[in-house]
């Protein structure tokens, strides 16, 4: 009883953080992510984004990045709700996408982007509708070494620190 009664209040918490918003960064479940998320040099990740469904902020989306080389947007992917002739290409404006729609979807994660991790650093993804009514989200994902290598370079320091001694 008492973890139905919770799992409730957090699924009532998370729709009313995203009915506040008309544009947000979510995982493939339509779950807002963290304000910055993790990703090996190397890797993709594939990113949800999530809209209410209100037509003003489907008029068209521009999703990108920064200009640094940290990592990259891969692809965007229309998922099966986001509308009729929903079309994501790339324009060679600094690494951006545009996205329109032929129709206003209905709520729910609309777009998939895979991003892939090019070397160590912070890179800010931002995804601004054209409407500009305040549809905006960014998110920080940070590109970081795979934890293997850094266990292999800290067994190497450790060796090297014996054997010295």
């Amino acid at each position: 009883m008492k973890k139905s009664v919770l799992a409730a209040i957090a699924a009532v918490l998370v729709l009313s953080s995203i009915s506040n918003a008309d544009l947000i960064w979510t995982d493939l479940n339509g779950i807002p992510l963290p304000e910055s998320i993790n990703l090996d040099i190397g890797g993709t990740i594939d990113i949800g984004i999530y809209s209410d469904g209100s037509p003003l902020s489907y008029d068209g989306i521009s999703v990108g990045g920064d200009s640094s080389a940290f990592a990259d947007i891969v692809d965007i992917q229309p998922l099966t709700d986001a509308g009729s002739g929903a079309v994501a290409e790339y324009t060679d404006i600094g690494s951006w996408w545009t996205i329109e729609t032929g129709d206003a979807p209905v709520a729910g994660v609309h777009f998939l982007v895979t991003v892939s991790g090019n070397e160590i650093g912070q890179w800010t993804i931002e995804a601004d509708s054209f409407e500009g009514a305040g549809d905006y989200d960014s998110l920080l994902i940070n590109v970081i070494p795979e934890p293997m290598t850094v266990a292999l370079l800290g067994l190497g320091g450790l060796f090297l620190r014996r054997r010295t001694a």
